[in-house]
């Protein structure tokens, strides 16, 4: 598949699409009476605009992209200070150290193969403590159909939520390994 990012910069509307502006937000909010975090993680963070949103969580926080070209973008931006960006497929990162909280949003693709994805949750994020924050266009992830197949591969949903941005109805879950 071709790297969207070798094109054209932004190439999801992170800045300049109210929408996206707006789904940052409600996650923040979202996530403020957990926080704060010691260790954060941003699955398939692009140019690192989100990240630098959800840095203000936590003590250390990673973004980390499937594309050289958002990564390169991220470090070079103004708010490199604010994260750690690298290049790497998360369903097959290994991290030096274990992550508080793991955020996947707007990425329905990661749960076609949700026993690799809770996999790769397991290897990214703390037994003791450790959550992921999943949310999604509802009718981009086939409903909230990803939660129950999240929940027999061993997830554990603590809180839920449902907020709309941009005219689309999104979910949002809190979760923990079981």
């Amino acid at each position: 598949m071709k790297d969207p990012h070798e094109t054209k910069q932004d190439p999801f509307g992170h800045r300049t699409n109210p929408a996206h502006a707006e789904r940052t937000k409600r996650i923040v909010e979202f996530l403020e009476d957990d926080a704060p975090f010691r260790r954060l993680l941003d699955v398939g963070c692009s140019e690192g605009l989100v990240t630098a949103h959800l840095a203000q969580l936590a003590a250390h926080t990673t973004g980390i992209d499937t594309s050289e070209v958002a990564i390169g973008r991220a470090n070079g931006s103004k708010w490199k200070d604010e994260a750690d960006f690298v290049v790497g497929d998360f369903v097959e990162y290994e991290p030096v150290r274990k992550f508080d909280l793991v955020v996947v949003a707007g990425m329905p693709h990661l749960f076609d193969d949700v026993p690799k994805f809770v996999d790769a949750v397991g290897r990214c994020m703390k037994k003791r403590g450790g959550r992921l924050l999943v949310s999604h266009v509802k009718s981009t992830s086939g409903g909230d159909g990803y939660l129950s197949r999240l929940e027999a591969a061993g997830m554990k949903a603590v809180r839920s939520g449902e907020f709309r941005a941009g005219g689309s109805e999104h979910s949002i879950h809190l979760m923990r390994l079981v």
